[in-house]
């Protein structure tokens, strides 16, 4: 008997243990459930991803009556089932909005509102149905949440707007001299990184890495050997040597794993930029071939194609979704990720927003902007500029200014970066 019970013992902690292996190292689930809400019964269809990648997390679709709302938290919260608590709807006039709480997170986005098959976060709608606002008025919406806040301050011809910053990351502006960092890490939330004596206007060798902004030495002509790298968290700038010349007839490929790619159209060689372990490094020439990233991974390519055709890595634009077509189209995260496009409306591009994940490929308009071109996304922030401002958007914040520079309305070349 003793024997009997031990064996059964064994045998449920082995349980025990595939069960907390499956848990623990699985790539998720997919379940729905049901809540009663608003005298409501509401289906939700709960599916978690956890792929080590960005867009790994929760997407909810909150059905109810004929509507159907989705939902996408980029956090993992231990892999829980069921986590949705409470969904509050909200009947307007013009809209229908829901919105969700979970069990250990109450506030993680702002309302979405459906109109016409295109769902819209309340904060860029207030003021367009009152009904939906008095509605909204008499809940907890904290309003003042996802306002932008106006209160500005001045470095030299740049205004900043440090209420406005979001909490975990800090944007790097690549001025003419150097280099502007604004963010609650940087000193005094705006400094300026003297880097050149004479203005550059345009800068054809700079990038991101990590959290290190790269910059070739323009100080110097024709070519250089140094470049700066600045830890855009802490201000930090050091400079990396060359083993050879690099002409400035180069462009930037892209980065990858921790390195920044170059391409020296003149002497036809490849380079990598490696902040964190101080090296430039000669990795490829017309004997060897060159490394490009594309979609399919790393692949080696003939220089002189590369060169021709100025092939830079993939930068995760796509063109289609489940075989239909969007312009402007990318793709952020892997196939459980989040879409992004643009139309053309007038002078201004409206930009959408379509989760992976979501069947009904439900359009969510985010915002309008001038410059198509110089998009960053951040986790599930996206900054973008609007006439002479850079804008971040995101799902527990709104709208907000982060800094103000004509410059940026005026040269198109002027770059900023974000980490």
């Amino acid at each position: 008997m003793k024997r009997m019970f031990k064996l059964l013992l064994v045998m449920f902690i082995l349980y025990l243990g595939i069960q907390y292996l499956y848990y623990f190292l699985g790539k998720g689930h997919e379940i729905t459930y049901t809540i009663n809400s608003n005298n409501k019964e509401i289906v939700i269809e709960e599916i978690m991803t956890s792929t080590k990648d960005e867009s790994d997390g929760y997407y909810f679709n909150v059905k109810f009556d004929n509507y159907s709302i989705p939902f996408k938290i980029l956090k993992q919260y231990s892999k829980q089932k069921r986590i949705v608590s409470k969904v509050n709807l909200y009947y307007g006039d013009t809209y229908i909005c829901a919105d969700i709480e979970l069990k250990k997170d109450a506030d993680i986005s702002d309302i979405k509102c459906l109109k016409d098959n295109v769902i819209f976060y309340y904060n860029t709608i207030r003021g367009k149905d009152a009904k939906l606002d008095a509605l909204v008025d008499s809940s907890n919406y904290e309003t003042l949440k996802y306002a932008n806040d106006i209160q500005a301050y001045d470095k030299d011809k740049i205004k900043y707007y440090p209420n406005n910053y979001v909490d975990e990351y800090n944007l790097a502006l690549g001025y003419y001299k150097g280099l502007y960092l604004f963010g609650k890490g940087s000193l005094n939330n705006a400094r300026f990184i003297s880097l050149f004596t004479n203005d550059q206007y345009t800068k054809q060798i700079e990038g991101l890495v990590d959290n290190y902004y790269i910059v070739a030495d323009y100080n110097s002509s024709h070519e250089f050997y140094n470049v700066y790298a600045i830890n855009i968290t802490t201000g930090a700038n050091i400079t990396l040597i060359s083993p050879e010349a690099i002409s400035f007839s180069s462009f930037v490929q892209g980065s990858f794993d921790g390195k920044l790619y170059l391409i020296d159209m003149q002497k036809k060689k490849q380079y990598v930029i490696n902040p964190k372990k101080k090296k430039i490094e000669i990795v490829g020439d017309e004997n060897s071939g060159v490394l490009v990233y594309t979609k399919e991974g790393m692949i080696t390519k003939n220089i002189n194609e590369v060169i021709d055709n100025k092939i830079k890595f993939y930068d995760k634009t796509v063109d289609q979704i489940n075989e239909i077509k969007y312009d402007n189209l990318k793709l952020i995260g892997n196939e459980y990720g989040i879409y992004y496009y643009y139309v053309k409306n007038g002078s201004l591009y409206d930009a959408y927003m379509i989760y992976a994940q979501d069947k009904n490929q439900t359009r969510h308009y985010l915002f309008s902007t001038t410059d198509i071109e110089r998009i960053k996304y951040r986790h599930d922030n996206i900054y973008y500029i609007y006439d002479d401002e850079i804008r971040c958007i995101g799902p527990r914040t709104g709208i907000r200014t982060i800094i103000k520079f004509s410059e940026l309305k005026f040269n198109t070349n002027l770059n900023y970066f974000v980490y």
